[in-house]
């Protein structure tokens, strides 16, 4: 009686278990690729600094908040919205020497189509508190949203 066995050969397995290898690690190292790229273009605004001075250069105004930012991140950050206790700043483009609309108003230096921080780039934003909308000692939060939806944080005390 003869049995005939039939199989792989050795050398075809060898083949065919390094084929297999390969293409795992392949399809990990662009699974691992891709999710790094993805992080590297995360944006990383630093708030270096925020203060609240009594304000009388604008019309309605009776605290200014000195903002000021830097992109520490390795792309760029868009900040599209400014908050003050989670209400959104309605009056923009308000400058020193200009006017808040009325005396319960809050205006800002960052225009209606936001305001763009490159890496590495530095600016100061402004916020104008109208005087009949908190009362001095008082702390708000000034809170801005980027593009991407990242909000950054500041605790201000009004002076």
């Amino acid at each position: 009686m003869s049995r005939s066995r039939w199989g792989v050969s050795p050398v075809i397995a060898t083949v065919i278990l390094v084929a297999v290898a390969m293409v795992i690690t392949m399809a990990a190292a662009y699974w691992i690729t891709g999710t790094s790229g993805s992080y590297m273009e995360v944006e990383k605004l630093q708030i270096e600094s925020s203060y609240c001075i009594s304000d009388s250069s604008v019309t309605n105004s009776r605290w200014m908040i000195v903002v000021s930012l830097r992109n520490n991140g390795p792309s760029t950050c868009n900040i599209v919205y400014v908050m003050v206790n989670d209400a959104v700043v309605d009056d923009y483009n308000v400058t020193a020497g200009g006017s808040l609309s009325n005396v319960d108003s809050i205006g800002t230096s960052i225009d209606s189509s936001g305001l763009r921080l490159e890496s590495g780039e530095s600016t100061t934003a402004y916020v104008w508190v109208g005087s009949d909308l908190f009362s001095s000692g008082t702390t708000v939060i000034i809170r801005l949203q980027s593009v991407a939806g990242v909000n950054y944080f500041r605790p201000v005390k009004l002076a």
